[in-house]
């Protein structure tokens, strides 16, 4: 049985998001996008309804 983790809105920007000069923004879009690739299907993955108004 896999780990149930909750992801917060910020990991679904960083997925979404497109090229930038910010060099900050781009490295966590860069880990967030290695870490989804390598280790989300080992666990399972929810986001509280009530943050996916934000």
């Amino acid at each position: 049985m896999s780990e149930t983790i909750y992801i917060e809105t910020s990991i679904i920007g960083y997925l979404s998001a497109r090229s930038s000069n910010n060099l900050i923004l781009m490295a966590n879009v860069e880990a967030t996008r290695e870490w989804w690739d390598s280790r989300r299907s080992q666990f399972t993955i929810c986001t509280p309804y009530e943050l996916m108004g934000e």
